[in-house]
């Protein structure tokens, strides 16, 4: 099995932690009725799948595809759905072949039952906490990923803990939809190949450029030649 993806969410509960998930190619989805296995979990298979068939509702390409789940803390309770969005961007990072990256990625979110990739926010009573969570844990080059509602409502302790979070370089985005977060999977462009310079500006010449120099050079050799013998 591969290394797979991985995304980290908070857990605003009692003292707070952050914890993690990994998604992992499934390697014998045969005969199975839902796209996701939960290691360590089992309770969660439904509620995962069902996630995750919602968040790859944009993507038709994605919709039948069967994945791992780990929740490697499985000391904690998943009573809410605001890891989902944490969940669907792990999903689409392995389906995507972004596997071994080194940042990190913290998302807190909803994902809508609706099944078009629409992210909806999590309890504002929870929120500052959590973005606080993030804060004390994210460091230069992770991401912070929320809901735009979330964002949009939220109170001046919200914007101070952002505006700390850039500060440190963390890459801070909310969204509304999934397509809103393509540059998270998204894969660099190859750079284009140079063309070694030459040390002998000459051989740099194009065909019509060597062509034209030659016949330059024959002309002046016939004038030369010609002023020569009109002196003798």
């Amino acid at each position: 099995m591969s290394q797979g993806t991985q995304a980290f969410f908070p857990l605003a509960g009692g003292e707070g932690k952050i914890t993690q998930l990994r998604c992992l190619n499934d390697p014998d989805p045969s005969g199975k009725s839902m796209i996701a296995q939960v290691i360590g979990k089992n309770s969660l298979n439904e509620k995962v799948s069902n996630i995750l068939g919602a968040a790859r509702g944009f993507s038709p390409s994605l919709l039948g595809k069967h994945v791992v789940v780990r929740f490697p803390d499985t000391k904690n309770s998943f009573d809410g759905e605001s890891y989902g969005l944490a969940l669907a961007i792990a999903d689409r990072l392995l389906f995507e072949g972004m596997t071994g990256i080194n940042r990190r990625i913290y998302a807190t979110g909803l994902i809508r039952e609706s099944g078009s990739g629409e992210i909806d926010a999590v309890d504002p009573g929870t929120f500052l906490n959590k973005v606080q969570l993030i804060a004390q844990n994210a460091g230069q080059g992770d991401v912070f990923v929320f809901p735009f509602d979330n964002w949009r409502d939220s109170d001046p302790e919200v914007v101070n803990s952002v505006k700390a979070m850039k500060n440190n370089g963390v890459v801070v985005a909310h969204a509304r939809h999934m397509n809103e977060l393509a540059f998270l999977w998204a894969k660099p462009k190859p750079a284009k190949e140079q063309q070694p310079q030459s040390a002998f500006p000459f051989w740099t010449f194009g065909s019509q450029d060597l062509a034209l120099a030659v016949a330059s050079g024959l002309l002046v050799a016939v004038l030369a030649v010609t002023l020569l013998t009109n002196l003798d």
